[in-house]
C-alpha cells in the first residue's frame, strides 16, 4: 500500500467479506475466516472484483506465495478480468 501511495497509483484490498475495498471506504471490523466463504459469497466476491475493477486496463495483484488463500486464488483465476491481472509477490517485480 505504501508503495502505491508513494507512486500515486490506485490500490485496493480484496476482502473475503467486503470484496474489493478501496482506501476511501470504511467498513465495520469483522472476524471471518476465508475458509468460511460460501459458494454464494464467493460469487459475490467475484462480482465485486469484476464490477469494481472493470475500468482498469491493468490490475497488479500482490500475493504472499506461502500464504495465498485458495479463495483469493480462485477469484483471481475465475474473474472475467483475469487477462488484465499481473500477479507479483515482491516490490522488486514492479519497481
Amino acid at each position: 500500500m505504501g508503495a502505491c501511495v508513494k507512486a500515486r497509483v490506485s490500490w485496493a484490498i480484496l476482502s473475503d467479506k467486503y470484496g474489493v475495498w478501496f482506501p476511501d471506504e470504511q467498513h465495520v471490523y469483522y472476524e471471518k475466516k476465508p475458509d468460511d466463504v460460501t459458494n454464494r459469497e464467493f460469487e459475490l466476491l467475484k462480482r465485486s472484483f469484476n464490477d469494481s475493477l472493470k475500468n482498469y486496463r491493468e490490475i497488479w495483484f500482490y500475493y504472499d506465495a506461502g500464504n495465498f488463500h485458495p479463495i483469493f486464488k480462485r477469484v483471481v483465476e475465475e474473474t472475467d478480468l483475469r487477462q488484465r491481472i499481473h500477479k507479483f509477490n515482491s516490490l522488486k517485480q514492479i519497481s
